[in-house]
């Protein structure tokens, strides 16, 4: 009985062992194809394949006043301007000095920056996006991602 068991602990072993080996490797396999490919494109970063990058420039005036108990509300321009244009990625700074102010959004081949004036609540956003080959670069060299990107990338 005792062999039995041991044969077929042995065979299920032999089961999982062979089932992660083979996705672990498929895995592995699409890993360092993506970071072949993108290390060919950004060796040459003329070859674009069409992806050109689009800017769009936005002005206005903020339905409501910029300061709030006497600081800047950075978050309720933050949200405006993400319901309003579509603004995505990450807040990599924010800031306010002398009367203007701005705050930066960041991702991976994408860029938004809004400035605007404290006082009057007058505003300008400047959204840039990359085409699929900048963005496939930018998670290459781990710009504008997150910690858990960097982990892949220090992993692979």
């Amino acid at each position: 009985m005792a062999e039995l068991d041991t044969a077929r602990l042995k065979r299920q072993t032999h089961h999982w062992a062979r089932w992660i080996h083979v996705y672990s490797s498929m895995i592995a396999l699409l890993v360092v194809l993506f970071f072949a490919l993108t290390g060919i494109t950004l060796n040459h970063p003329q070859w674009t394949f069409g992806d050109d990058a689009r800017t769009d420039t936005y002005s206005g005036v903020f339905p409501f006043d910029p300061v709030r108990d006497g600081a800047v509300d950075f978050l309720s321009m933050a949200e405006y301007v993400r319901s309003e244009y579509d603004v995505t990625g990450t807040v990599d700074s924010f800031e306010a000095t002398s009367g203007q102010g701005s705050i930066a959004f960041k991702n991976p081949g994408y860029a938004a920056d809004l400035f605007f004036d404290v006082g009057t609540g007058e505003y300008e956003l400047t959204v840039e996006q990359q085409g699929f080959v900048a963005v496939m670069n930018d998670l290459h060299k781990g710009r504008d991602t997150s910690p858990l990107w960097r982990w892949v990338i220090d992993l692979s």
